[in-house]
């Protein structure tokens, strides 16, 4: 990997979320280890649509990010999305960007927040997050993007100086 990496560390939130959510998930497969053999089909469905469900947001866990030239990186479980920077006007570190946010679509917490979200103080915006606490606004001339790097203050003085912001 080229540029400057940051990890992603989870937010206790995230991990409680994700916990209680497969604990919650699983009750399901109990159901189905008693239940009459003659329900198979049912069976299929409260074990596999629950598996399903887990895999598919384990897969849009943050793992970390990079800013590579005018690309801002977003590394996945087993994939990246490659971010555009065209068109950046401001990056500022804010701990309390995400409060009072509305989930428009996405996942609010079962292995990371991802998704497009609204709040009086940024509007319609996307994340990109795992810990809230650590979010960095990146505003550009047409969105919003929000990401949390493990160290922020140094993510947003590096932005800066590579983009002359």
């Amino acid at each position: 990997m080229t540029g400057y990496v940051f990890g992603a560390p989870w937010a206790m939130a995230i991990k409680v979320i994700t916990v209680v959510t497969i604990i919650v998930v699983c009750i399901p497969v109990y159901i189905f280890i008693t239940l009459p053999e003659g329900a198979a089909w049912l069976g299929c469905l409260m074990v596999g649509g629950p598996v399903l469900f887990i895999l598919t947001c384990a897969g849009y866990t943050i793992r970390g990010y990079q800013l590579d030239g005018s690309s801002l990186l977003i590394h996945r479980l087993r994939w990246t999305n490659r971010l555009d920077l065209v068109g950046l006007k401001s990056v500022d570190y804010d701990p309390s960007a995400m409060s009072r946010s509305i989930r428009l679509f996405g996942n609010g917490g079962c292995f990371s927040i991802t998704g497009w979200f609204w709040n009086r103080k940024l509007g319609r915006y996307r994340a990109f997050v795992m810990d809230p606490k650590r979010a960095v606004v990146l505003r550009f001339s047409d969105y919003v993007l929000v990401v949390s790097p493990d160290q922020p203050a140094k993510f947003v003085v590096l932005f800066r100086e590579l983009h002359g912001l």
